[in-house]
């Protein structure tokens, strides 16, 4: 059966690999398998990236893939499922936040270290310098006024 005549889709050549690919495909990816693994009910394949094709019409203003755009047909355990919008975004805590500008900070005087408790307001030392005992003596009993 000759999928291609059946479905409709025009074969396209692919530049590094036999196979052909897809044209009406927003993205093509050829592979070359550099390792197979069975599993039983299963394979793993590994294989390195030779090429991708990705049709512009489906980029963004900023150069980057719109999949929303492409509306993906996704197989899985014998079903076909399209995609809907956009959920959410990966990587939210480790993302990198923007740089704010800092003002220019006046150091801060010994009066207005002793209110942040950088400095023991009894003895003037810094509170790094104390023994943790002594903190924790301090924060219990005389701290809190």
């Amino acid at each position: 059966v000759d999928k291609f005549l059946e479905t409709g889709l025009t074969r396209e050549p692919a530049s590094h690999v036999g196979a052909p690919m897809i044209k009406e495909s927003p993205v093509s990816i050829e592979c070359r398998v550099r390792e197979e693994k069975e599993y039983g009910s299963h394979c793993v394949f590994t294989a390195d990236v030779l090429a991708v094709h990705v049709d512009k019409e489906y980029m963004d203003e900023k150069g980057k893939f719109d999949l929303a755009m492409a509306r993906p047909i996704v197989y899985s355990h014998g079903e076909y499922y399209g995609l809907g919008k956009k959920l959410g975004t990966f990587g939210y805590s480790i993302k990198k936040r923007r740089k704010k500008k800092r003002k220019s900070v006046r150091p801060l005087t010994i009066k207005e270290r002793k209110r942040r408790n950088t400095f023991c307001p009894y003895s003037g030392e810094r509170l790094s310098q104390l023994n943790p005992w002594i903190l924790y003596f301090l924060s219990t009993q005389f701290w809190r006024h």
